[in-house]
Parts: C-alpha cells; structure tokens; sequence
C-alpha cells in the first residue's frame, strides 16, 4: 500500500507540472457586419489594441490576429498600404489579404488601418491566448474595431471613442461589447459568432480531480482484498 501512495503522489506531481506548463487556451471568434450602408466610396477597416499596463505591476503583453476577411464571399478589395501606429512594423504586421497580427508592444496603443471598397457584407476572425497579469486585472488591455470613412474620420456609433465593437482582456473568455451607427441610423452592428477554445490545461485538471477522487476506492478494494486473504 505505501508503494501506492508514492506512485499516486508521483502521478499527480507529474500532472501538476504539466499543469503549470500549459498555456492560456485561445478566445476566437467570427465578426460578420451588414456594410451595405458603405457602398461606393472607399472606407478603412481599423483595429487598435490598447496596453492596459500598469508598469509598476508587471506586464502581461497580449497578441491578437485578424484573419479571415471576406467581403461578399471574397478577399476585400483592399486600397493602397496598411499603416500602423505604435510598436510600428516591427511587432505589428499583416494586410487585408492575409490577416493581422498586433501586440501590445506600445504603452499606449497599437493600431492596423488599411483602405478598402465595401460590399454588402464583412467578415473576419478574432483570436488570442488572454495573457492575464496582475495589471490587467486593474488596467485591462482593450482590443477595438473601428471604420474610418474617405476624409479621415469615424463612423459615429453608440459605442465608446466610436467603436463597432471591444472587448477588456481581462479574462479567459473576455465579454465582446458591439455597437451600432448612432441614430438615425441605428444599423451595422457586428454580429458575433464563436467562444473560448478550452485551453489544454483544462485536461490535466480533469486528470487531477479524477485521479483524486479514484484513490479512496482503489485504496478500499485494496484493504478489502488484503483483509479477505487474511
């Protein structure tokens, strides 16, 4: 029996490590938005991801990619070079035919703005690993959606600084805020699609609790079994 307790113990030593190594589990999601307000004049699609940090705590950087970008079933027909604002290209990087990657490389903002003609419809992928610190339980990153029209201003929306949708990391599975076009309007609101990817430490947890609570009955058959040879 004391052979079985250190293989026990042992095994659940190995699955705490294990435990410990894994990464945070993806948040991805799909944004489809009706656009057919926009239809004949150029417009910018624009992502801004915000450094919540609080230096003095430590930091907990975030990366997001957007991908995926379909307007009417096909690549946008993108305008001229994306421009970037913060980290610059070096950390931020990507275009309208491919996807784009930003990290919060910045202590203020990181952004992507590129020009393209729309459709009746947009869609795209959003998808990180939340890398949650002390800071962003206080200051979160924020991750935002924006489109600029021809002279080189938002689209009004209900949303904060004008967003179409944001959302805080400051979770595993962070809650996405959409927004409209402010009234009369009151249209284009995305249309969120798809949650959390469980991360694969959720697994050895499952692992660990299973393996606990086996133990008293493996232990009791075992007690059982010594005392019948008895």
């Amino acid at each position: 029996m004391r052979s079985s307790q250190i293989k026990l113990t042992g095994m659940l030593a190995l699955l705490v490590a294990m435990l410990s190594a894994q990464v945070s589990y993806a948040y991805m999601f799909t944004v489809t938005m009706d656009t057919t307000p926009l239809i004949g004049s150029p417009f910018a699609i624009d992502f801004q991801l915000s450094d919540g940090n609080l230096s003095f705590l430590g930091d907990g950087n975030n990366t997001v990619t957007i991908s995926g970008f379909n307007v009417d079933g096909a690549l946008p027909v993108a305008i001229g070079t994306p421009t970037f604002s913060g980290g610059g290209v070096g950390p931020n990087s990507g275009d309208l035919s491919s996807s784009v990657i930003l990290t919060d490389s910045d202590p203020n903002f990181n952004a992507f703005r590129q020009s393209f003609m729309p459709g009746s419809s947009l869609s795209f992928t959003v998808s990180l690993n939340p890398n949650i610190s002390v800071d962003e339980l206080v200051t979160p990153d924020v991750f935002s959606f924006f489109i600029y029209n021809g002279t080189g201003s938002k689209i009004a929306t209900t949303g904060p600084a004008n967003a179409f949708f944001y959302f805080d990391i400051n979770s595993a599975n962070p809650a996405v805020h959409t927004y409209s076009r402010v009234s009369p309007y009151s249209d284009m609101e995305p249309n969120i699609g798809g949650s959390a990817v469980p991360e694969p430490a959720t697994s050895a947890m499952f692992l660990i609790g299973g393996a606990l609570m086996a133990w008293p009955i493996i232990r009791r058959r075992r007690l059982s079994s010594a005392l019948c040879q008895d």
